[in-house]
C-alpha cells in the first residue's frame, strides 16, 4: 500500500482521533471514515493500515458509487470537525445535561395524514409527550428563484382552519398538485393567524443567498427583506452538502472544495443573521425520534447552535402551542385528503 502524503491526511493522530469516536458520527460519514481505517468487515475486523484517499475512491466505485477524491477529503475533514464538536459537548454538559435533553425529547409530530400510525401518537400523548401539528408546501416568493419550502405549525384551533385553507387540495386535484401544493406568499399571509410560519432551507437556498451577495447585496439585508415573516427555520444538514455537487462540472477539485467551503461559511453567517432576527433554527419537530448523532448534522454551525436547533428550540416552540387531541374531529379532513400519500 503506497504511503499517504500530507494532502491525503496521513496523520495517525488525527486518524486515531476519528476512529476512537467513529460510532458517534452520522452514518453517511461513518462508513467512509471506517473505510479510511480499512474496516471492510465492520468493527469486528482487525484494524488495517489507513487507506489512501484514492484507494477509498476505488473501493466505493466498485459499488457503482460516483465519488471523487476531493469529496472523500471533505468527509474526513468533516469527521474531524465532528469529533472536535463531541469534545466540546463534553465540556459543556452543564448547559445541556442528560436530564434536560430527556425533557426536550418529549415532543412528537402528530401524523395528520396517516391514520395507520395514529395509535402511536395517542400513546405518546398519554405518556405526557407534547404533540405538534406540522406540515408544509411550496410557496412562490417574488424575486426569489427557488420556491420556498414552507413549514406550518399549528398554534391553536384557528390555525387548524387556516392550515386547511392553505394545504388541502380540491377533490379532483391530480397527484402532482397534491404533492407540490404550490401557493403564493400573499395567500399564505392572509391565512397565517393561528400558525407559526417557518421554512426548510436547503443548500440551493444557500446558493441563492450567495448569488445575491455576489451581485452586491448584503446578506443580512437579503434575509431581512425576504424572510422576516418567518418564526423558525430548518437549516440544511451537513450530509446533504456532500451530495450537493454538479457532477458534470469541469472545475478542478480545488475549485469544487472552495465552493463547498463558501456554502458552509455562508450558511454559518445566514444562521447567525436568522438568530439575530429572533428566527429560531430547528432540526425537526419529531424530537422524540432524534438520535444523539443528529447533532453532528449541524456540526458546521458550532456545538451551541447545533444543540439548540436539535433539542432546545423545537421544545420551546412546542410549549407555546395549544394542546390539541391527536384524534380531534377537526383533523379528519387531512386524513381524507391524504388518501394514503403521506
Amino acid at each position: 500500500m503506497k504511503e499517504m502524503n500530507n494532502k491525503e491526511m496521513n496523520n495517525r493522530e488525527m486518524y486515531n482521533k476519528v476512529f476512537d469516536n467513529v460510532m458517534s458520527i452520522p452514518e453517511t460519514h461513518r462508513d467512509v471514515l471506517m473505510m479510511t481505517y480499512g474496516l471492510k468487515g465492520g468493527l469486528g475486523a482487525n484494524v488495517a493500515k489507513a487507506m489512501t484517499v484514492d484507494e477509498i475512491v476505488d473501493y466505493w466505485k466498485s459499488y457503482q458509487m460516483d465519488i471523487d477524491p476531493w469529496q472523500i477529503e471533505e468527509i474526513i475533514e468533516e469527521g474531524l470537525e465532528m469529533i472536535d464538536m463531541a469534545e466540546e459537548s463534553k465540556k459543556g454538559k452543564e448547559n445541556f445535561g442528560f436530564a434536560e435533553i430527556r425533557e426536550f425529547r418529549k415532543v412528537f409530530r402528530i401524523h395528520i395524514y396517516n391514520e395507520k400510525v395514529k395509535e402511536g401518537d395517542v400513546q405518546l400523548a398519554a405518556n405526557g409527550y407534547k404533540g405538534v401539528i406540522e406540515t408544509g408546501g411550496y410557496v412562490e416568493i417574488p424575486d426569489r428563484t427557488p420556491f420556498l419550502d414552507m413549514v406550518y405549525i399549528v398554534k391553536n384551533r384557528t390555525g387548524i382552519e387556516n392550515l386547511k385553507a392553505i394545504v388541502l387540495q380540491e377533490e379532483d386535484a391530480d397527484l402532482f398538485s397534491r404533492l407540490i401544493n404550490k401557493k403564493d406568499l400573499d395567500f399564505v399571509m392572509e391565512h397565517r393567524e393561528g400558525l407559526l410560519l417557518g421554512a426548510s432551507f436547503g443548500w440551493s437556498d444557500i446558493d441563492d443567498l450567495i448569488e445575491k451577495e455576489q451581485s452586491g447585496r448584503d446578506l443580512r439585508d437579503v434575509i431581512a427583506e425576504e424572510y422576516s415573516f418567518l418564526e423558525f427555520i430548518k437549516f440544511p444538514r451537513i450530509q446533504s452538502l456532500y451530495h450537493h455537487v454538479n457532477k458534470n462540472s469541469q472545475e478542478s477539485p480545488e475549485s469544487m472544495k472552495a465552493k463547498q467551503k463558501l456554502r458552509r461559511d455562508t450558511a454559518c453567517r445566514a444562521a447567525k443573521a436568522f438568530e439575530e432576527m429572533g428566527i429560531k433554527l430547528i432540526f425537526v419537530t419529531d424530537v422524540v425520534d432524534v438520535r444523539p448523532e443528529d447533532v453532528y448534522e449541524y456540526s458546521y454551525l458550532g456545538m451551541d447552535t447545533a444543540m439548540k436547533a436539535v433539542y432546545e428550540n423545537p421544545y420551546r416552540i412546542a410549549q407555546t402551542l395549544l394542546d390539541i387531541d391527536t384524534m380531534d374531529e377537526a383533523l379528519k379532513p387531512f386524513l381524507q385528503d391524504g388518501k394514503g400519500l403521506f
